[in-house]
C-alpha cells in the first residue's frame, strides 16, 4: 500500500535501504521528467520516495493512479507495479 502525503516537507528519513552480499545501498537521485513521456520501472527490491519538486507526475500503482503536484510526496515498494 503505497504512503501519498499530500504538500508536504519530506525529506529521507529513517528509511530502511537495500540490503544486499552484507552490504547497505541507497540510491537518491534527481530525474528531471520531460511533458508527456512515460515510463514503466522493473519491478526490484528496497523502497521508492518521490518528492515532486515542481510540476505535476501522474503515477500509476497497482492500477490506480495518483496524481502528485509540487510538495507531494509518494513512498511504495519497488516491487510494486508502477507506471509514470
Amino acid at each position: 500500500m503505497p504512503f501519498l502525503y499530500k504538500q508536504t516537507k519530506a525529506r529521507h528519513q529513517n528509511n530502511p535501504a537495500h540490503h544486499r552480499h552484507g552490504q547497505t545501498f541507497c540510491f537518491q537521485g534527481i530525474v528531471d521528467l520531460k511533458p508527456g513521456c512515460a515510463h514503466e520501472a522493473t519491478s526490484h527490491l528496497g523502497e521508492e520516495y518521490i518528492l515532486i519538486k515542481s510540476g505535476e507526475l501522474t503515477v500509476e500503482l497497482y492500477d490506480e493512479k495518483h496524481v502528485l503536484t509540487s510538495g507531494d510526496a509518494l513512498q511504495f515498494a519497488g516491487a510494486t507495479p508502477q507506471l509514470f
